[in-house]
């Protein structure tokens, strides 16, 4: 399934945004970006802690990032990330949920699967090879102009971490 550009998506490409695929992971206990994600962001000091992924290796914090994301419907907002030597961005289920977001999967044709923020704000969510994604796209450092800010972390879908 590829996902259409919209003329919302078109504008984040025309700023300078790169995009990032971000896997809503139920089973993940914290939101975590890989190294290689943003490299011209800075990386502040974390608490250094140390997780245990899915195929039981161990992955520890090296520090976090603070982003400013444009989502599919053209709005922008800032996100804090831990980051580890991972594969991919993923965004915690139980992080979101804590922060009074609510995660829905489901099948198309039961409505799809969305994230709604605490103010019933929709975005939707991807199936692409098995596992749900929200397209993002990252600001360049230089640009970090949101046109909607909320609590720290990652406001609208949970706090990340």
């Amino acid at each position: 399934m590829s996902v259409q550009l919209t003329p919302a998506w078109r504008k984040l490409l025309d700023a300078g945004r790169v995009r990032m695929d971000i896997v809503i992971d139920s089973g993940s206990s914290a939101s975590m970006l890989p190294v290689h994600v943003a490299p011209r962001h800075n990386l502040l000091p974390g608490g250094g802690k140390v997780y245990t992924s899915a195929s039981k290796v161990k992955v520890q914090e090296l520090g976090t990032k603070q982003l400013t994301l444009g989502l599919q419907d053209g709005t922008s907002l800032q996100s804090s990330w831990e980051v580890g030597e991972i594969h991919r961005p993923l965004a915690s289920v139980s992080k979101m949920t804590a922060k009074g977001n609510t995660v829905i999967f489901a099948p198309e044709e039961k409505g799809g699967s969305w994230m709604i923020d605490a103010i019933g704000m929709k975005t939707k969510l991807h199936l692409r090879g098995g596992v749900y994604v929200l397209p993002a796209w990252v600001e360049p450092v230089n640009e970090r102009k949101p046109t909607r800010v909320s609590t720290p972390g990652f406001p609208r879908q949970g706090n990340c971490p």
